[in-house]
């Protein structure tokens, strides 16, 4: 039989408990699968890295598990977190099927009315994504710290505009810019043997911490520094 690909919709809990981790595991090694794909649904925002320890650990072992019978993983979540992932022993992660969106989640706090788009910004020396506000704010009080790589995207906000102020085709350059910043932190844990892609991770990991202590507190939880914690514990 030609070998196939396994797709595989698990809420974060099926990582978290260790129980249902097993019963999850050994359906999975089952048979041997040409690859598994992960779509891992969980009660954060989906443009806010994964920070839940217990969670964490869970994809930690279930990727080590799977490699182990020579199975690659590729885990559906978006911001981030595919760098942690990547360097635990992922092939890769995908934005999955509403990945179009990933700039244009709500406000949390305009949920009734459908709310508005939110752009973000991913910074690689904090790991994260950013709305235009708490770029703003960062920029304001360490410039150094959240200098965009593209000129383009950085002329587009010397004007400090609003949300409301970006047109359909500045929205789509800062996806643009999102993209080619992630990008290249990829290319450099690939690159790297597997052995090391965690000891760089850390240092990112060391380096957007100590950042975040010079920046002002956001007023989103999913812009902060805390997630920081959840992956230093995983990587320890």
């Amino acid at each position: 039989m030609t070998s196939m690909w396994l797709g595989v919709a698990v809420h974060s809990s099926w990582l978290a408990n260790e129980r249902q981790r097993d019963l999850l595991l050994t359906a999975l090694t089952a048979r041997q699968w040409r690859g598994v794909h992960l779509l891992l649904s969980t009660t954060q925002a989906p443009f806010g890295p994964l920070g839940d320890v217990d969670t964490l650990r869970g994809l930690r072992d279930l990727i080590a598990v799977l490699r182990e019978a020579g199975t690659p993983v590729i885990v559906g979540r978006r911001a981030s977190s595919g760098l942690l992932l990547l360097a635990l022993g992922a092939e890769g992660w995908s934005t999955g099927v509403s990945g179009n969106l990933m700039n244009m989640t709500p406000h949390p706090e305009d949920e009734t009315s459908g709310g508005r788009s939110l752009d973000r910004i991913y910074i690689p020396g904090l790991v994260n994504l950013v709305s235009i506000e708490a770029y703003l704010l960062m920029r304001a009080r360490r410039p150094e710290y959240v200098e965009l790589g593209t000129p383009q995207a950085a002329a587009l906000l010397d004007g400090n505009p609003s949300l409301d102020d970006l047109s359909t085709e500045e929205r789509i350059l800062l996806l643009q810019h999102n993209l080619i910043a992630q990008s290249r932190q990829v290319s450099e844990l690939a690159t790297l043997p597997a052995g090391q892609r965690i000891a760089r991770l850390r240092t990112w990991v060391d380096v957007a911490t100590e950042r975040y202590r010079e920046l002002p507190p956001t007023r989103l939880p999913s812009e902060g520094p805390a997630f920081l914690e959840g992956w230093a514990e995983v990587l320890a």
